[in-house]
């Protein structure tokens, strides 16, 4: 076929229209690469755009190219090209033979075709055999691995460098906490990520608490949209989380994340799926044995810790056999009874420390209730009388427990010597007698004392009466110093009676024949007709004023006895405010309580005399020139608390003084 410069045909012979299935007329004028190539045959058109560039400086070139026929169907040619020239030697075309290839060119190609699949074949078997080795290795450090931790720690290690992979953890699933701890992380540069794996992940939370909770794979292609990443947004994009599962539980999951997005493959999911049923019943055995090997440190520790308390207890501690063997013996039982504990183990408990007239009953109550399950000395403390290795008696205080140990029973006996108790109860058994007695002695003196102080003071009494009748009778001046002194007379005769009568009252209270009538009482009623018939006329022209808040409601007092306490509070109110305001009586009464509260204006009580102010015959420091022998408040307080009641002081000195008595109405 010959074309002028611009491709043009300008002549084919037969063969050349016969091979393409044109016609000559066909071809004649038309441009060669527009009938013989589709735009698809870029490649082809670079080729022959290339030979009619070297033909048209004149030479000659031969190249393969497809082309195709009229019917679309490819054609593979070798074509020979020539340059045309006029007659002045000038170039004005090419000239073309083709040869047909097609079957040879296929042919190759198909060689080709099939050494590349051969090469690829050959490279993925070559892939295969390194990860086929890469698990093989991984298996065999499995099988000499058997700390959890060197157990993790090669799952990172051959998940980032021999498979390839930028980092791995390894996490491990705590059921007692509810959460997943770390056990190893490797990554395979140290700037890859700025994430750094949490020592503890709760299991509900992450992609990684998920897949433990679930117990499936998962493969995340975009962690930016997944709202379960905790990790840091933006560094890595995808994560790759795999359970590892041993006996249908999950025991722990691998994990790894990468800065790409959609990088993990189904190649790497079955990569991790593989390692961790490989590492499975590992860590499985691995977790038994390391909790073992804490239960039985913890057992050890235990057994010390025990054998230390027994050592170290101030009890001996004796554990016999169901033959009454000695099996265990501390030091405590070393001190009370003599005996070593080489000298004690393997005897018999009764030729060592009981008594040889309590052998017999030893024997039978163990024959007894190892016969019935059954003993009467058994799990309770008893006194009974031991025997020292000296042959000396002495008494202790024993309880025996029994422990059913592997089909047979142990008994372990607690053993304290009581000889010091034993005394000391003896000598305050004696103390208490005597001080029974003196109590007794005290009571009859304090009650033979004060009767013996009536009957002078009577007869005193009854003469300072006379002799004022008399000096009335002979009209004697009232300014008499005769009679100033009958009034001072009388007036000590008065407070010796007062005296006489409060030490008769302490005696009854401490000896407890005080007779104590409650009932319930209306305390407003009470205190007003009180005070109406004892405060009602003071000579100073003073009164008590009453307050009552809250709502009243009855009290169970008993109204002898509450006589005596309301007098005492309000004569010592205006016996120590002379000169100031009215005392206060109020009564406060709430849901669960009443409150009734004696206030005055007057001296008030020093600070440092305030907790002392309730012993018997004590006066604060600032009451020596007022009248009083420190009894009152004594005997209050314990009317007070024979009602089951409360009585508090508040005072400051120079401004008052506030005495609350408060019942409860439980």
């Amino acid at each position: 076929m010959e074309v002028d410069l611009d491709e043009k045909i300008v002549f084919a012979n037969e063969s050349f229209c016969k091979m393409m299935g044109y016609e000559l007329e066909e071809l004649i004028g038309k441009n060669a690469s527009s009938i013989f190539l589709t735009e698809e045959d870029t490649e082809q058109k670079q080729k022959i755009d290339g030979a009619n560039n070297i033909r048209k400086d004149g030479t000659a070139s031969a190249y393969e190219v497809k082309i195709r026929k009229r019917d679309g169907s490819p054609v593979w040619m070798i074509i020979s090209g020539a340059p045309v020239r006029n007659s002045r030697g000038e170039v004005i075309g090419s000239l073309g033979i083709h040869n047909d290839i097609t079957e040879r060119k296929e042919q190759e190609l198909l060689r080709q075709e099939l050494l590349e699949e051969l090469s690829t074949r050959n490279e993925q078997l070559y892939e295969k055999q390194n990860y086929l080795s890469a698990i093989n290795d991984f298996a065999a450090k499995l099988i000499r691995s058997s700390d959890i931790a060197e157990i993790a720690n090669e799952i990172t290690v051959y998940i980032t460098s021999r498979f390839g992979f930028e980092d791995c953890v390894v996490y491990l699933k705590d059921d007692v906490k509810d959460e997943l701890i770390l056990a190893a992380s490797m990554a395979k540069t140290k700037d890859h990520s700025a994430y750094e794996s949490p020592e503890k992940i709760p299991l509900q939370m992450g992609i990684v608490g998920a897949v433990a909770n679930s117990g499936i794979s998962e493969v995340v292609r975009d962690t930016s949209m997944d709202e379960r990443y905790f990790g840091t947004k933006g560094m890595n994009f995808s994560e790759l989380a795999v359970p590892i599962i041993a006996d249908g539980e999950v025991i722990g999951v691998i994990d790894s994340e990468h800065p790409q997005k959609n990088f993990f493959t189904p190649e790497h999911l079955q990569t991790f799926v593989t390692i961790a049923n490989l590492s499975a019943s590992r860590i499985k055995s691995a977790l038994i044995r390391q909790k073992r090997e804490e239960a039985e440190l913890a057992l050890k520790d235990s057994e010390t810790r025990l054998r230390s308390v027994i050592n170290s207890s101030l009890d001996a501690i004796i554990t016999i056999d169901e033959d009454g063997l000695v099996q265990e013996w501390n030091d405590q039982a070393q001190v009370i009874f003599g005996f070593s504990k080489e000298e004690c183990i393997g005897r018999s408990l009764s030729e060592l420390i009981i008594p040889e007239k309590y052998r017999e009953a030893h024997e039978k109550g163990m024959k007894h209730f190892l016969a019935s399950g059954e003993g009467p000395v058994l799990n309770q403390r008893i006194e009974i009388h031991a025997e020292h290795k000296d042959g000396s008696y002495f008494p202790v205080e024993l309880s025996i427990v029994p422990v059913r140990m592997n089909k047979r029973y142990l008994f372990s006996a607690f053993v304290r010597d009581i000889t010091m108790r034993k005394k000391a109860e003896g000598d305050m058994q004696e103390a208490l007698r005597k001080q029974t007695e003196l109590n007794d002695l005290k009571s009859r003196l304090i009650s033979m004392t004060s009767h013996e102080f009536r009957t002078p003071l009577t007869t005193i009494q009854s003469n300072t009466d006379l002799i004022s009748f008399i000096l009335e009778r002979e009209n004697v001046g009232s300014s008499s110093v005769l009679t100033k002194n009958l009034d001072r007379i009388n007036f000590e005769i008065t407070r010796l009676n007062t005296m006489v009568n409060d030490i008769l009252m302490a005696g009854k209270l401490e000896s407890g024949n005080f007779s104590f009538r409650p009932a319930e009482v209306d305390m407003v009623e009470f205190c007003n007709e009180l005070i109406a018939q004892s405060f009602a006329y003071q000579r100073d022209g003073r009164t008590v004023t009453i307050e009552v808040t809250g709502t009243a409601r009855p009290v169970v007092i008993d109204k002898s006895i509450y006589s005596h306490i309301i007098t005492n509070l309000l004569s010592n109110a205006f016996k120590y405010s002379e000169g100031k305001p009215s005392p206060v009586l109020h009564l406060q009464f709430t849901d669960n309580e009443m409150h009734l509260i004696v206030k005055d204006f007057g001296i008030g009580i020093p600070y440092e005399d305030q907790e002392r102010l309730f012993e018997s015959f004590y006066r604060a420091g600032n009451a020596g020139a007022i009248n009083g022998n420190g009894m009152g408040l004594a005997i209050v307080k314990q009317f007070v608390e024979l009602h089951n009641a409360d009585i508090k002081v508040f005072s400051v000195e120079g401004e008052g003084t506030e005495i609350t008595l408060t019942h409860s109405f439980n």
